[in-house]
């Protein structure tokens, strides 16, 4: 009885962050390595980026990886899957972080494509990756854990995003449908929806408000939200469907 007890501690936990080569991912991912789990990251177009923040998960001993996917294209999402499978043997945690923000666009300019490509990148990769993730988690017998970055522009409306707002507003949806589709699993699916967040590696990104428009008076930081992925991937066992809003308050002004 000790012995099999000593190798069920010994299970490496593995992890899955889609778009985790860079920004908020990487940060998510390091977070997730520095709690002891095994990472995988997807990319798309950001390979050199992936391969530096496997190197760096590898030096906080995470037998990590790194798969080039389009998170919208099903085969690539089996193959991610299937890799993680053989390579792991298993799935604890599913961060769905892959997303695009496109540029302002008012309606009437708004092409059928970039909407098209938008909501696929945003609600249609989540739902497949979730869909296999959930498979593949199923065969722990044990507790499974899904994180879909959402958004603040999912619970406002913001100008001349349509597309994003549309996207990040379904992704709130996917999550509850998903909760209580998984829940007899006991695969909880939550959803964090940031405000803005102030990236140490893009200084010059400009927020859409300032400041003094958030209640806490200061934008977000990746560690903001590292912190509320780890809530939900260690502390939340009973909490499943929820959208925490990462935003200093800011949801609470309209």
């Amino acid at each position: 009885m000790k012995e099999a007890s000593a190798q069920r501690s010994q299970v490496r936990r593995t992890a899955l962050v889609t778009g985790g080569a860079r920004r908020l991912g990487r940060h998510i991912a390091l977070a997730l390595a520095d709690a002891g789990y095994d990472v995988v990251i997807t990319y798309n177009t950001s390979r050199g980026d992936a391969q530096r923040t496997v190197a760096e998960l590898k030096e906080r001993k995470s037998h990590s990886i790194a798969i080039g996917a389009n998170v919208s294209n099903s085969a690539d999402v089996r193959r991610v899957i299937t890799r993680v499978k053989n390579t792991y043997s298993r799935l604890d945690v599913f961060i769905g972080n892959a997303g695009v923000f496109p540029p302002a666009t008012p309606m009437e300019s708004l092409s059928e494509s970039v909407f098209d490509s938008v909501l696929a990148t945003n609600l249609k990769g989540n739902f497949l990756f979730g869909q296999a993730a959930s498979a593949l988690m199923q065969l722990n017998k044990t507790k499974g854990v899904i994180v879909l970055m959402a958004s603040l522009g999912g619970l406002q409306i913001w100008k001349d995003e349509i597309a994003y707002n549309v996207s990040k507003a379904g992704l709130i949806t996917l999550t509850r449908a998903m909760a209580r589709a998984l829940a007899p699993y006991n695969i909880t699916v939550n959803a964090i929806a940031p405000g803005h967040i102030e990236m140490p590696d893009e200084p010059g990104a400009v927020p859409l408000f300032g400041a003094e428009r958030v209640p806490m008076q200061r934008f977000g930081t990746p560690d903001d939200i590292c912190r509320a992925v780890m809530f939900f991937v260690q502390t939340a066992t009973y909490i499943t469907g929820e959208v925490l809003a990462v935003d200093g308050g800011r949801h609470l002004l309209g």
